[in-house]
């Protein structure tokens, strides 16, 4: 039977689906979240992907390392390599174990070994064209160190457009708008029955969801981690450097803080601290490996505020205590700037195509980031006339669109 296998590897989850030949739609095998645990007691070093690394996600420092959206680091020429427990990590390497794990759980929902796979991609990985080969390129090589021997690649919002035709019984004009965790990206598309689809134009830009976590915690948190106070140093009294700030708003970045300098500065920092608190709560952040779980309750709140017009981010662990209420309409304050980039971005998609949103029969919204009530309001005023779209499910919708793509392929 002909079959294709699709992974939907994304920034903050990846999803795989199987096409089958003569089924209804595709099957989603997995959706899992975009993360690695490597961990090391002396003797063993063992390796976690997906949902197998929060299950054995402790915490321990001295003995556990948990890294997530990799993804953003496959464009990152300054990222050539970490080391882990005297391991070298390149970005590859650190992205093979994702893909390894989901590649596994479709072999085992299929009954037999995959070779070839069909891979999104963010129309651009980078505004640069250099980053945007290097990331396609360490993306390929991290689905040859998973196994694969036959890989393509295709953009995810025309992968969404595929799943979303699939619905159509006769010609639209669709704009479908990806809006993920680490890119929003856009495709302009004349969906025809049968398959003979038309791209008019694409257009991305790198701001997602992680964009939008960072700013809660550059907007509310960072001063819970002593950020503006000084220290004592030589007899002077100096600022805490503000790229460590900077890291924090960065959730990739977090884990690498304590295979630097940054941890001894640290040390240094908090002997002649004003805020001895906040520098002790960051230490505690980075030694404790507890930027996953602060995320976590970070990106809870995010989604509680599209439902509700306050909510709380709560922590309470390992030396970490926090409760800070946040408002819908803050939230919306500090995300104002990525949301008209955003707009801007679909803007210059129409143009592209010499078109206006009233020119497109659907807007077809999927991705995390679509169910931010003011993401959702601005492209309707975009595309007035209930033009706006959301079947299917925003999270999936990708990967089962790879598959359909790659079943025609």
């Amino acid at each position: 039977m002909k079959y294709a296998c699709a992974i939907d590897f994304g920034t903050t989850n990846s999803v795989v689906a199987i096409a089958r030949e003569g089924a209804a739609k595709p099957q989603v095998v997995a959706s899992e979240p975009s993360c690695i645990l490597i961990t090391d007691d002396r003797s063993t070093q063992r390796l976690y992907a997906g949902n197998d690394a929060i299950a054995h996600y402790r915490g321990a420092a001295d003995t556990t390392r948990f890294v997530k959206s990799m993804k953003s680091l496959l464009s990152d020429p300054g990222f050539q390599s970490t080391r882990v427990f005297g391991r070298t990590y390149t970005a590859a390497h650190l992205v093979r174990p994702v893909l390894s794990h989901l590649k596994a759980l479709a072999e085992r929902a299929l009954g037999e070994k995959i070779h070839r796979v069909i891979l999104g991609r963010p129309v651009h990985f980078s505004s640069h064209r250099e980053n945007d080969d290097l990331a396609e390129g360490r993306l390929r090589e991290a689905a040859v160190l998973a196994g694969f021997t036959e890989i393509t690649l295709q953009k995810e919002p025309i992968a969404a457009g595929w799943s979303f035709a699939s619905t159509l019984r006769e010609e639209r004009r669709v704009l479908v708008a990806d809006l993920g965790g680490g890119t929003a990206d856009f495709c302009l598309v004349i969906f025809r029955p049968g398959g003979r689809h038309e791209v008019l134009a694409v257009g991305g830009a790198r701001i997602g969801g992680d964009d939008f976590d960072g700013r809660i915690m550059w907007g509310r948190l960072i001063p819970c981690f002593g950020y503006g106070s000084t220290y004592e140093s030589w007899g002077k009294m100096l600022e805490v450097p503000i790229h460590i700030y900077r890291a924090l708003c960065r959730w990739d970045r977090i884990p690498f803080l304590k295979e630097s300098r940054t941890w001894r500065d640290l040390r240094y920092i908090h002997q002649g601290s004003t805020d001895k608190p906040g520098i002790s709560r960051l230490m505690a952040l980075i030694r404790n490996d507890l930027g996953f779980p602060l995320y976590q309750g970070i990106a809870t709140t995010k989604h509680e505020l599209s439902r509700a017009l306050v909510s709380t981010i709560r922590m309470d662990r390992d030396e970490v205590t926090l409760r800070e209420e946040l408002s819908r309409a803050q939230f919306e304050s500090m995300i104002a700037g990525d949301v008209d980039q955003i707009l801007g971005t679909v803007t210059d998609t129409l143009t592209a195509a010499d078109m206006k949103g009233t020119d497109v029969d659907v807007c077809f919204l999927t991705g995390g980031c679509s169910l931010v009530p003011m993401v959702a309001s601005r492209l309707a005023e975009l595309f007035p006339g209930g033009r706006l779209s959301t079947e299917g499910d925003a999270f999936t919708s990708v990967a089962s669109g790879l598959a359909i793509y790659g079943l025609s392929a």
